[in-house]
């Protein structure tokens, strides 16, 4: 699950960006102020609260014409230790606005008004496959001790039955509460289904072999289902 602050002083599209990403991930929480002071002291509250995970800034909060207030947020979220590498996606109704915040603040890209649904949706979606948007899942074992995991830490999740094993990078969790359903929704769809009893973290691929339809995974040989073929290897393309 991810934690949203949206950064626009226009309603009407901070509303359009909120409803496009809750209807895509409804578990995310996501918190919208429309000017730069309200924006700071929601910043500086949540450094002892909760995180934020993103930030979508619009670069004008205000009609004047020499208005820069997005990078002033930008500039702020980089001097504190929490958000130094925190992913923030740009707003502009100027692509030369959005050059020059990617390279003075690493901002992972940016978005020119009016938005586009498909656009927003396929840049957060590719953040969270390339990892640029960590996502933190609590897992309860079969022994009901709960277990605070990293979905890049996952490497596969197997299912037989009812039961789930999670193969972590240093260790393995079995457990009997969720489906590969749930897996899926709770990791915003990081990993991917490559057959009904197996979800892969891509990022883990060591080759992938089509004449025998199967992948190799830290030493894992994993077959890929002829229902998940086409969309295996469309989501893998992409990263």
């Amino acid at each position: 699950m991810q934690n949203v602050l949206i950064v626009e002083d226009d309603n009407l599209q901070a509303g359009m960006l909120s409803t496009t990403i809750s209807q895509k991930y409804p578990d995310w929480t996501i918190t919208h102020t429309d000017n730069l002071e309200q924006a700071l002291k929601i910043i500086d509250d949540s450094v002892h609260t909760i995180n934020f995970t993103l930030f979508l800034l619009d670069i004008h909060l205000t009609e004047m014409e020499n208005d820069k207030s997005g990078y002033a947020i930008a500039k702020h979220l980089r001097s504190i230790n929490v958000y130094f590498k925190t992913p923030i996606l740009f707003l502009t109704s100027v692509s030369g606005d959005g050059h020059y915040a990617m390279s003075n603040f690493h901002c992972y890209n940016y978005i020119t008004k009016p938005y586009d649904a498909d656009i927003i949706l396929n840049q957060i979606s590719h953040m969270l496959l390339t990892g640029f948007l960590e996502t933190m899942i609590t897992v309860c074992d079969i022994e009901r001790i709960k277990h605070h995991i990293s979905v890049n830490d996952i490497i596969l999740i197997e299912a037989s039955g009812r039961r789930k094993t999670l193969q972590l990078t240093n260790s393995r969790i079995i457990t009997s509460m969720y489906t590969i359903e749930d897996f899926i929704r709770m990791t915003d769809s990081r990993l991917i289904q490559c057959h009904k009893h197996y979800l892969i973290n891509p990022f883990y691929i060591e080759n992938t072999d089509r004449l025998n339809r199967c992948l190799n995974i830290c030493g894992n040989n994993i077959p890929i289902g002829r229902k998940y073929w086409d969309t295996f290897f469309e989501t893998v393309e992409l990263i």
